[in-house]
């Protein structure tokens, strides 16, 4: 029987640690006048929210600890690459 580490922890831990790689660059979050504290907190309900939802697509805990480096630099470089593309797309507008 699996345990709750692979089935539920590690899967939010990776769609924790996209949407804090995010919001950490998003455009208005990333502003020195917004708190540290609140933009974990904002990470952490919209990983809340959006977990039951992507639950399915997220991987399980792997064996290896060179593939478990290698998604959560994935996970950081995708957030990253968000929040990049929305503060180019803010700075077209303007």
């Amino acid at each position: 029987m699996p345990d709750i580490a692979s089935i539920l922890v590690f899967p939010f831990f990776l769609l924790f640690i996209r949407l804090g790689a995010a919001i950490m660059i998003f455009p208005g979050y990333s502003d020195p006048s917004v708190n540290m504290r609140v933009r974990l907190i904002i990470t952490l309900v919209i990983s809340l929210i959006m977990f039951p939802v992507v639950q399915d697509q997220l991987p399980t805990l792997p064996t290896e600890t060179s593939l478990f480096v290698q998604y959560i630099l994935v996970e950081i470089a995708i957030g990253i690459m968000f929040a990049i593309s929305a503060r180019l797309f803010m700075s077209a507008i303007n």
